[in-house]
């Protein structure tokens, strides 16, 4: 009984250490250029592209982004400590809540159109954790993004970030 109490009290914790790393992205997103930042430094080119092919009404799993970046900082000033870094904890409140997998930061469920050479997509910025380290499965933590963009085609170039408002953080059962 007690090891199964052990158990529950880790699960408690790595929620709260997702919801926390939940707050403090919010926090750190509010205005915007963190959010922009961390799409353009995902990008090889100084703009971010994405096709807009796979930005359906759907939610497609297609109609998404991915980054490279390893880190995300807390705010755009050059020396600002890191909010989240892939392969380490994301929050003091359980260290086995780690940031990782093979993709760590994504923009997913990207839905909007684009009317003239400009558009509007909203999705989720989210940093996917390693689930493989977790007595749960816990739904990735991020905030909700409106990205404006100016297009050439079907490719859409980012040029503003803005969030929406909170994002959602919950604990999906899994078998052990």
């Amino acid at each position: 009984m007690q090891t199964n109490q052990s158990r529950e009290n880790r699960a408690l914790s790595e929620k709260m250490a997702a919801n926390d790393l939940q707050q403090q992205m919010l926090r750190s997103f509010s205005d915007g250029s963190l959010c922009f930042k961390a799409l353009d430094s995902t990008s090889t080119s100084r703009d971010f592209r994405f096709d807009t092919r796979f930005s359906r009404r759907s939610r497609s799993t297609d109609n998404q982004f991915t980054g490279a970046v390893t880190t995300i900082p807390v705010s755009v000033d050059v020396n600002a400590p890191a909010l989240v870094t892939v392969g380490r904890a994301v929050s003091p409140i359980a260290t086995t809540v780690e940031s990782g997998g093979a993709i760590p930061f994504q923009v997913i469920n990207l839905v909007g159109s684009s009317v003239a050479g400009v558009g509007t997509y909203n999705g989720y910025f989210v940093v996917n954790l390693d689930q493989t380290k977790l007595i749960r499965a816990i739904k990735s933590p991020g905030v909700q993004v409106t990205l404006k963009t100016i297009s050439a085609g079907a490719t859409q170039t980012v040029q503003s970030c803005s969030v929406l408002g909170l994002g959602n953080c919950w604990v999906q059962g899994r078998a052990d």
